[in-house]
């Protein structure tokens, strides 16, 4: 009986201990008759306090968090026993809750076996830092998690939606973070060209019609899926800039004739056609004028001879104007020569060539001399059906000088007339070398055609 009791008393004692010793005076512990009793009865025994220290089976974090977000950091120990957990924030070792109880009414507390979760709502900046959750053993046990509050950047640009200069001018567009933690990376992207510049800011020494469009500044820090952006435009106001794809329309009666023509104008500008110096009659039915963003186009819906002529595409602004033409004709496309430029024979040369027309081509004229001459020879040339609107000439030239250089030149007629004349086309018959015309500029050409005609005239003085 004497023995039961001395292990009540020894079972008690673990139980409090184990409770989170020293919370209890240890006199409260015991209850001093047993105890007396059986201490008279037994031999003298050494009481040993026996209890366990806890353990975190938690790993202290190190988190990343947005602004905004809702943080929760736990703690866990293996078996708390009893033992009481405390969280505190930061060097100042601020206590935030105490077991169960929030002394902070910044943060919530959610209760789990054997510990607790930490819970901070729309986390700010300042909630940053270290926090350490202790439990309560005669040798304190510590985890630190830490907390790092990443804030959505906020930019600003200069100017702010719109920069207006001439061209020619310097220009610069600037970009920064006036918010944002860690500190954002800051380009810009050129939109609709891909075009990134991974600067803050970009510089323009002289800036051009080409450099005009929309600029985003983009700041990314991880924050969001896609970089916080705003948007500037930079217009460059300049002299309309005008293009028209032909400068010649070949055409027949019946068929219909477009002409296009791209305008770029800041600011904007007014545009008008012309057809041999007049404006074109817009009342005309035979006429159809559309616009679609940079392009323009007249459209001749019926051709016939009255509206052959010179059409030009004039675009006018508060910087100057400009202009481009077409000229819409019946006339045969200008006739292209075989690549054959040295003759086998001594005395003679064979010439070929071929035009476009829209309508049949009957006859070609060729014009054709030696290059140290002043007069054409002229040949009549029957056109010869080649494909679709394509006609060839051919015609031998005979009683040629040998070893010398000639140039020939042809004109194409059909209902409408003769066209002008090609660019002379060189050629030599057998002993002469055949000129390279393209490779030479218009410098060394004269040059070129001075010491030929030296040549010729010591020739025949010697002769």
């Amino acid at each position: 009986m004497k023995l039961l009791a001395s292990c009540a008393v020894v079972l008690v004692a673990f139980s409090s201990f184990s409770a989170g010793v020293p919370y209890k005076a240890v006199d409260e512990l015991y209850n001093s008759d047993v105890y007396d009793d059986a201490m008279a009865d037994e031999p003298d025994v050494t009481e040993t306090e026996i209890f366990r220290i806890p353990k975190f089976i938690t790993d202290q974090l190190d988190m990343l968090v947005n602004e905004g977000e809702t943080v929760r950091l736990p703690c866990i120990a293996d078996k708390l026993q009893g033992f009481v957990i405390m969280w505190k924030h930061g060097p100042g070792d601020q206590i935030l809750t105490i077991s169960n109880q929030t002394v902070n009414t910044r943060y919530r507390m959610e209760a789990l076996q054997d510990g607790n979760n930490l819970i901070i709502d729309q986390i700010s900046p300042d909630d940053g830092g270290e926090y350490y959750c202790v439990i309560s053993a005669p040798v304190p046990k510590v985890l630190k998690h830490k907390i790092s509050v990443r804030v959505k950047p906020v930019i600003e640009t200069k100017p702010g939606e719109v920069l207006v200069v001439r061209e020619g001018e310097p220009a610069s567009l600037t970009c920064q973070a006036v918010k944002g933690s860690p500190e954002p990376t800051i380009s810009w992207v050129r939109k609709h060209k891909n075009q990134i510049i991974n600067n803050n800011v970009v510089r323009w020494d002289s800036v051009s019609r080409h450099d005009g469009g929309h600029y985003i500044c983009q700041a990314d820090n991880g924050f969001a899926p896609n970089p916080v952006s705003r948007e500037v435009r930079l217009e460059v106001h300049h002299v309309p800039h005008v293009e028209i794809g032909e400068e010649l329309i070949h055409t027949s009666d019946g068929e219909e004739a477009k002409i296009m023509c791209t305008v770029h104008c800041s600011p904007k500008c007014d545009v008008e056609w012309t057809k041999d110096g007049e404006p074109v009659d817009s009342s005309n039915t035979n006429y159809y004028l559309t616009t679609i963003a940079a392009e323009r186009s007249l459209t001749i819906l019926k051709m016939s001879r009255e509206y052959f002529g010179e059409y030009s595409c004039t675009a006018k602004n508060q910087m100057g104007a400009s202009s481009a033409a077409v000229k819409v004709s019946g006339l045969a496309h200008t006739a292209v020569f075989q690549d054959n430029t040295l003759s086998p024979w001594l005395d003679k040369f064979f010439l070929e060539w071929s035009s476009v027309s829209k309508s049949p081509v009957e006859t070609f004229t060729v014009e054709y001399r030696a290059e140290q001459d002043f007069r054409w020879k002229k040949r009549e040339v029957k056109a010869i059906a080649k494909a679709a609107n394509e006609w060839q000439g051919s015609i031998t030239l005979d009683g040629l000088t040998p070893a010398t250089r000639y140039e020939a030149k042809v004109s194409a007629r059909n209902q409408y007339g003769y066209n002008d004349f090609t660019k002379p086309f060189h050629f030599a018959t057998k002993g002469a070398e055949p000129r390279q015309s393209p490779s030479i500029s218009g410098g060394s050409s004269i040059l070129l055609s001075s010491v030929l005609l030296a040549a010729v005239l010591v020739r025949q003085i010697l002769g």
